[in-house]
């Protein structure tokens, strides 16, 4: 059992958190970290963005969510702000996740210890998920500002081997990055050959979120050549995100028939 002075007081900064509406991966690792935290005994607070219809402040899972900056572009400010004026020296650690733009919470922090927690860099991405000119822009100001917190940070937390090399290639000191694995609490899938027979026509299923940067669209056109081969066959497509584009790609190419979107699954995003 841990003791009083054991326990901590942990700021996380996400801009996104798991119930915003473009949440990923990135956040529901954060929110299983956070929460596993809370039960520890720790107390936890999220800083993160405001969206359409969110509330400024609330409980998730025993973790404090406080939304500030009710955009992207102007979450950033916000958050550093925020913190310098109701939160510097309260907390024992901050952990910073950088999701493609950084707060550079060492430049401003006061006595807490700061952890920089990328799960990847963005490099590509830029072009996949920005609109020109910014895209460019953020591609080549990324190498500058990631060296900065390279030069700033002390301890610093990855997800896997190609990103740790990433952070080295940058200008991080390798022997200060921690690889930590993503733990998640899923509920098993059980009887699924009984409860979900197997189509009778050859089936591919893709799921993912919807976003240009996994590919979506390259999955449709790889099915387009394979559909010709085979007609008997068909895609699903899994997940949450645009469709639009998808659908008229398939119906201009005549094979949106043999193509089943299924939409974005139910999530077990809970809160208190």
């Amino acid at each position: 059992m841990k003791t009083k002075a054991q326990l901590k007081k942990v700021l996380f900064f996400n801009w996104k958190d798991i119930k915003h509406p473009q949440a990923g991966g990135a956040e529901i690792i954060t929110h299983q970290l956070a929460k596993r935290l809370v039960i520890d005994g720790h107390t936890v607070t999220l800083i993160t963005a405001k969206y359409n219809n969110s509330l400024d402040r609330e409980y998730i899972d025993g973790v404090e969510v406080i939304r500030v900056g009710k955009n992207r572009f102007f979450h950033y400010s916000a958050a550093r702000k925020y913190y310098l004026k109701n939160l510097k020296n309260q907390y024992d650690v901050i952990i910073e996740e950088v999701n493609t733009i950084p707060y550079f919470i060492n430049l401003i922090k006061g006595n807490e210890k700061v952890f920089l927690f990328y799960h990847q860099l963005a490099g590509p991405v830029w072009f996949k998920e920005m609109f020109q000119p910014l895209s460019t822009f953020g591609f080549l100001l990324e190498p500058i500002y990631t060296y900065i917190q390279a030069k700033f940070s002390d301890q610093t937390i990855t997800v896997s081997n190609s990103s740790k090399e990433d952070l080295v290639r940058h200008g991080f000191d390798s022997a200060k990055i921690h690889i930590i694995s993503e733990g998640l609490e899923n509920k098993p899938l059980r009887n699924i050959s009984e409860s979900l027979p197997k189509e009778k026509i050859f089936t591919i299923l893709f799921h993912s979120s919807l976003r240009a940067m996994k590919r979506p669209m390259e999955v449709l056109k790889v099915f387009s050549i394979f559909s010709k081969k085979y007609p008997d066959s068909q895609l699903w497509i899994s997940g949450g995100g645009n469709q639009k584009m998808l659908k008229k790609y398939a119906t201009q190419n005549g094979f949106i028939n043999q193509v089943k979107f299924l939409g974005e699954p139910p999530t077990s995003k809970s809160s208190s």
